[in-house]
């Protein structure tokens, strides 16, 4: 390892508490659920899609993808972010937390879920599109400050997560993540200020929309992700003040309505935008199979 790389990791510091150097790697995935889906294709590498969508000169937007093959399954994937008292105190904590709420539900398992179940899974499911993030970089759309929302056990500000179940019995991992830029069509650029994450933990299936300003955050507030008569979402954060059951009415989500909903959010911003007043770009997708 040459010195300029030896010093970056010296002074990286981690990504939630801030204050201690990133020692420790941190499994994307809960290390738990290897245990508890054990993955049958024994995967020995697994690819990263990384797609964005320059403007030209011209204004036409053109699609670019980049293919990058890495070693190892995508659910033992690990990234040294975290310091070892974060990943070893507040983070197994959550693991262990959302385990005992999960692990039944994950099999398709009916169950009612308290406000603080909901609550324990909703901070379970933001630590994880947080983690998420890291795999590429110039995607991360959390600011500092939720990140340190997280580490204080507060789910990051303008979040809103939502539930339903798989159709497949054999479900394992799967995830499909997006950034967004929204801003006003006279200011400049932020970068990734609006996200989705959507994915798979056995049949439990989550969706997640954040913003990380107060420009983004108002589309957040607006619900950008319109119900579908056949496949029905329920909201665990903002968590409600009573039990709610999961799974919720309709049909169980199949893959193309997966799909459909992880990419929903860039369609329902074009519409939900002031005509003239805003603009907006699809920064980063970034499938994970």
């Amino acid at each position: 390892m040459g010195k300029a790389n030896r010093l970056r990791k010296q002074r990286q510091m981690c990504v939630f508490c801030g204050t201690r150097p990133a020692d420790s790697k941190e499994h994307t995935w809960g290390k738990w659920t290897q245990q508890v889906l054990p993955d049958p294709t024994e995967q020995l590498s697994h690819t990263h899609m990384t797609t964005s969508f320059p403007t030209l000169v011209d204004g036409r937007t053109v699609q670019v993808a980049e293919f990058r093959r890495q070693n190892g399954a995508i659910r033992a994937h690990r990234q040294r972010i975290v310091c070892s008292p974060c990943n070893n105190g507040w983070m197994s904590a959550l693991e262990t937390s959302a385990k005992t709420i999960l692990k039944p539900m994950m099999f398709g398992e009916p169950r009612a879920l308290s406000p603080s179940d909901q609550a324990s899974l909703a901070l379970w499911a933001d630590k994880t599109a947080m983690v998420n993030e890291f795999g590429h970089r110039p995607s991360v759309t959390v600011s500092a400050d939720q990140r340190r929302d997280l580490y204080q056990q507060q789910p990051a500000p303008h979040t809103r997560v939502w539930l339903a179940r798989f159709h497949d019995t054999h479900a394992n991992l799967h995830s499909l993540r997006n950034g967004l830029t929204v801003f006003p069509r006279d200011g400049v650029n932020p970068g990734p200020n609006l996200r989705t994450d959507t994915f798979l933990v056995g049949r439990v299936l989550f969706h997640v929309l954040g913003a990380s300003d107060d420009i983004a955050a108002q589309f957040v507030e607006m619900d950008i992700t319109r119900p579908n008569a056949k496949f029905q979402l329920i909201q665990i954060w903002p968590a409600a003040q009573e039990a709610v059951s999961w799974p919720p009415s309709g049909e169980d989500w199949t893959d193309s309505a997966f799909d459909l909903l992880a990419r929903m959010a860039k369609e329902e911003l074009d519409s939900a935008l002031p005509p003239g007043e805003f603009t907006t770009a699809e920064a980063i997708g970034l499938p994970t199979e």
